[in-house]
């Protein structure tokens, strides 16, 4: 019978394969990290360009975002304890700040608008004006019928 095995190696043989391993995996793993870090960076710089060209979309987004982790993070009743003071001075505020927005809305509008008897009195006008148009109006058509 024949032997198909492999012959042994040196042991230098050996060394020389492990190390031309062990440099290709430090090769690649440079390379990986470096691609990762250009990437990083770039994609670093482009979330600046945006920040930069829409800063309102991104504080919105931002506010979005607290809004939904706070929803979602229970608090606890330390917390709760601490905050309710806080919480209610809040409330009143926003209360207090709506109630001021109506009715400073509401003194606009009322300001802009007329009152009924001055609304009546311009359609009454407008009406006689149009009404005055149609008399003239239909004198020059009776006055251009006799000359013709």
């Amino acid at each position: 019978m024949t032997d198909t095995r492999t012959p042994p190696q040196s042991k230098s043989g050996i060394r020389a394969k492990a190390r031309s391993a062990i440099d290709k995996t430090q090769e690649s793993a440079s390379e990986t990290y470096s691609s990762a870090r250009k990437r990083t960076r770039d994609a670093a710089h482009r979330a600046g360009e945006g920040v930069e060209a829409n800063p309102l979309a991104v504080l919105i987004g931002g506010a979005a975002v607290g809004m939904l982790a706070g929803a979602l993070i229970p608090s606890s009743e330390r917390e709760k304890e601490a905050l309710r003071p806080v919480g209610k001075r809040v409330a009143e505020g926003a209360k207090a700040a709506a109630l001021a927005a109506r009715d400073a809305g509401k003194e606009e509008f009322e300001s802009l608008a007329p009152d009924r008897e001055t609304a009546k009195n311009k359609a009454s006008g407008i009406l006689g004006h149009i009404a005055k148009a149609a008399v003239d109006a239909g004198k020059s058509a009776a006055t251009e019928k006799k000359s013709s």
